[in-house]
């Protein structure tokens, strides 16, 4: 059994029920004797030495949690406090309940998938990143086409669209299914490309072995590019620029007891509906 001695609550930041909860929370975790801090969102922070991240919020509360808890194999739990809370388990009314068989038996979070990437540029390796979520690599400010070659699997395609979406399992619900790509169980050992509307091609989106190396090339020069981090932190791409995106060493752990399983959470989310 792993003991929880120290938490950290990610409340999303000017949210005053995020921070209530959190102030409630807290007193009632270091009644225990447990440690107990937080952080903003979107603040930086050091999860070294803790046992459990709280998000407080909507998706992008847990995604900036998880984002901060991967490197140290933090486990995440979410409370939902947004409208669709695809990635977090439990309603704030049910924090006490979600929260006792963790402080009693310790956190028992399930694996999944992340990603990593580098880009090359002219030989060397001038930015390097992860994502939860996804990696979307699109034009910049102006609403054209980018041309980009893909290569995975020991093939190659050119693709003009208006990007290419390389997502994670826990990010199929996200900008991949909104773009046409395939939901993803979170169990899958795999990750999807989804180009974003794709112009005059067959392209069609595509789910690879987790352990598959995908090289995407930057054709364009006729503007920027830009590559995104679970829509949270952005570089601009250069022509000539190579992107390898591969597994993550570590995967993001989630403690996760929607006992109504994945297809129901589908469902109860409105992802599907009844004809």
């Amino acid at each position: 059994m792993s003991e929880i001695s120290r938490v950290i609550c990610v409340v999303k930041r000017k949210d005053k029920r995020a921070q209530d909860l959190c102030a409630v929370i807290s007193k009632a975790l270091e009644a225990r004797g447990i440690t107990v801090s937080s952080v903003a969102a979107d603040e930086e922070a050091d999860v070294e030495g803790v046992d459990l991240l709280i998000a407080l919020g909507g998706d992008g509360t847990f995604i900036s949690a998880a984002r901060k808890a991967l490197s140290a194999s933090v486990p995440v739990l979410g409370i939902n406090l947004g409208r669709v809370g695809f990635l977090t388990s439990f309603d704030p009314e049910g924090w006490a309940e979600a929260l006792e068989p963790v402080l009693q038996n310790g956190p028992v979070p399930s694996g999944r998938l992340a990603l990593r990437y580098e880009v090359e540029r002219a030989g060397r390796i001038v930015r390097q990143g992860m994502a939860v979520n996804d990696i979307v690599i699109s034009r910049g400010i102006l609403a054209r086409l980018v041309r980009l070659g893909v290569d995975f699997g020991g093939g190659s395609v050119s693709l003009r669209a208006d990007g290419l979406i390389v997502t994670t399992p826990n990010g199929s619900s996200a900008y991949c299914v909104s773009a046409g790509g395939p939901l993803l169980h979170p169990d899958i050992p795999a990750y999807a490309l989804v180009p974003i509307c794709p112009f005059l091609g067959s392209f069609k989106p595509v789910v690879i072995p987790r352990d598959s190396l995908c090289e995407i090339a930057v054709d364009e020069k006729s503007g920027p590019v830009n590559i995104t981090e679970d829509g949270q932190d952005f570089f601009e791409l250069e022509p000539g620029d190579i992107v390898r995106v591969f597994r993550s060493e570590t995967d993001l752990l989630v403690v996760d007891a929607d006992g109504g399983g994945y297809l129901a959470r589908l469902a109860r989310k409105g992802f599907m509906t009844e004809g």
